[in-house]
């Protein structure tokens, strides 16, 4: 925390020198960036998410679906490529799938000229 304010310009020692309040203090620990190290410690050692860090995740997502969509048009709905999963968000445990052998034939034919 200390690191955190003195970052931003403020010296830990004031509150007991009587030149910043206890509320003064407890805003700005609050107003710390999410990345901070107070703000990872307190919110359990995961850092937060911004908005923009949402609203990224979601352009991520949007693209890709995008992309999947244009790379699938002209395909067969029983041929086409598995949709991409989503950007992994804090506190969402990430799908994993396994690839068969299977999988791998498909991208092969795929990926390959003929």
């Amino acid at each position: 925390m200390e690191a955190d304010l003195a970052f931003r310009g403020v010296d830990l020692l004031d509150l007991w020198r009587g030149q910043v309040t206890p509320r003064k203090l407890d805003v700005m620990i609050r107003g710390l960036p999410p990345d901070s190290a107070t703000r990872i410690a307190m919110n359990g050692k995961e850092p937060l998410w911004s908005r923009t860090d949402y609203i990224l995740a979601d352009l991520i997502d949007s693209n890709n679906g995008v992309a999947w969509l244009v790379a699938n048009q002209d395909v067969p709905q029983w041929k086409r490529s598995q949709f991409p999963d989503p950007y992994p968000r804090p506190g969402s445990a990430p799908k994993k799938r396994e690839i068969t052998a299977a999988d791998l034939q498909a991208f092969r034919k795929r990926t390959t000229k003929r």
